[in-house]
């Protein structure tokens, strides 16, 4: 999956150009798409043991957040397709919902599905993490919940989601300002904010695999570790985001042809096609984080 090495794949003896990282735009545009690339060529080589070593945390990400929303409808109907009618849902049952008296108990429920969605996901991509990085092969269906290792990777969250409100609020006082005055300049700089806020959460990124390996990675280390490949780390990112919007497309399609456009109905299909999608954006994520880990932190050689 990586070749050790303290050279940087394909670009040997490279000088660092203030601001940007590598020399020129050509050798970001490859080293890029080299990272792309390695996290998609990873997932897709290693897909048996991806399906096994993540399906049962994938589950339980999806059944804490599918699973309880539709618990709280539980009036809901079905057909012979399997297709929910939200349409059928009693009216006194959403105003019973949202009675100041449940409102509280609503927001509960909210939290707690955002708290076990977190955790789950955090035990996957940790496991995901330490097959690639450190060869671990864990015995079993259901991978080792590995308490302080999955916390530790939550606050790391926590870290970059403060680190990127702190941003967002001090830029976006600023875009707000500026563009009361001059619109048109507002909207550029909200712009470029969206991309300051992408840029920096992709740098602050590494912190997680190394949490996920065992180490407290700060966020001076994780700074200074990406600076020489800022850039190309970014656009490895949006690479990888691209990539999952023309995979989402036919995934679409489908759900449009088999359930059509009703807002109204949630089919047992359209659930079914929306968890393995989702299962394969979120590995690619997690394989990305994974390579700019190997390249950024630990100098590897991409294969």
């Amino acid at each position: 999956m990586f070749k050790s090495g303290e050279a940087l794949p394909g670009f040997p003896g490279r000088s660092k150009v203030a601001g940007l990282g590598w020399a020129t735009f050509s050798e970001l545009d490859a080293m890029s798409y080299a990272m792309a690339s390695h996290a998609v060529r990873m997932l897709w080589l290693n897909l048996q043991d991806a399906l096994r070593l993540t399906a049962v945390p994938y589950l339980v990400v999806q059944a804490i957040t599918i699973g309880l929303p539709l618990l709280l409808l539980g009036s809901m109907g079905t057909d012979a397709l399997g297709t929910f009618e939200v349409s059928s849902v009693d009216e006194s049952d959403l105003e019973t919902l949202v009675m100041p008296d449940n409102i509280g108990m609503f927001f509960l429920v909210q939290i707690l599905v955002l708290i076990g969605s977190i955790v789950a996901g955090a035990w996957l991509a940790v496991v995901w993490h330490r097959f690639v990085l450190l060869e671990e092969y864990p015995a079993g269906t259901v991978p080792v919940f590995n308490t302080s290792l999955i916390f530790a990777y939550v606050g790391k969250l926590i870290v970059i989601f403060l680190c990127m409100v702190g941003i967002g609020l001090a830029g976006g006082l600023a875009t707000a300002l500026i563009g009361a005055i001059v619109p048109f300049v507002g909207i550029i700089l909200g712009a470029g904010l969206l991309v300051v806020l992408i840029w920096a959460s992709v740098r602050l990124s590494v912190m997680l695999p190394a949490a996920a390996v065992g180490y407290a990675m700060p966020v001076s280390e994780a700074w200074s570790k990406t600076e020489s490949t800022q850039w190309a780390l970014f656009g490895a990112t949006i690479l990888i985001a691209l990539l999952s919007i023309l995979i989402a497309i036919p995934g679409l399609i489908l759900i449009g042809l088999i359930v059509g456009v009703d807002a109204t109905t949630v089919s047992v299909p359209q659930i079914v096609i929306n968890v393995v999608f989702g299962w394969i954006f979120t590995m690619l994520t997690v394989s990305l984080a994974t390579t700019i880990y190997g390249v950024a932190v630990e100098g590897r050689e991409l294969t």
